[in-house]
């Protein structure tokens, strides 16, 4: 059986250690030693306490990636971490709504279709992010705006779609 619970410390200590790496190449010591000292406290609290911590965890790790990347630390290894700190996030909420349900026989269908679901994400966003680093393409203000803006709007169309999904 999938254990949801051991997935959210894989994908934790995925994020971890490839912030802290994508800091130590740079030789960003600082950065490694506090993303480093963030991800074990959380790892001991999951581990320790069942803590769910999802939402400061991945707010705290995403501006940890995004603070690396602007340091000039390694790309590709900050956006695996995001990438598995986002994946953290989105398997701490499902396993706190899925508390109240562990005897029910529908379960292991709902995780099985939830990670798959999470693993098609992830994967187109690597992809999208992998190919981002690649490509250097030069907007104006106005028009990184409008993207931005055009970006939510179709977000929160997806997101809707798939909130109706689980009705």
């Amino acid at each position: 059986m999938i254990s949801i619970a051991r997935l959210r410390l894989v994908s934790l200590a995925l994020a971890t250690t490839s912030l802290v790496l994508g800091y130590a190449m740079a030789e960003l010591w600082e950065g490694a030693v506090l993303v480093f000292i963030l991800g074990m406290g959380a790892m001991l609290a999951l581990r320790r306490y069942s803590l769910q911590l999802g939402t400061p965890v991945f707010l705290l790790m995403g501006l940890g990636a995004a603070a690396g990347a602007f340091a000039r630390a390694q790309h590709v290894a900050m956006l695996i971490g995001f990438v598995a700190v986002l994946a953290y996030w989105d398997l701490d909420a499902f396993y706190v709504r899925l508390l109240p349900f562990a005897l029910d026989e529908a379960l292991p269908r709902l995780k099985k279709k939830h990670l798959r679901r999470l693993g098609v994400v992830l994967g187109l966003g690597l992809a999208a992010g992998l190919l981002g680093l690649g490509v250097t393409i030069e907007f104006s203000l106005e028009w990184a705006l409008l993207l931005g803006a055009l970006i939510v709007v179709f977000l929160r169309l997806v997101l809707k779609v798939q909130k109706d999904q689980y009705k």
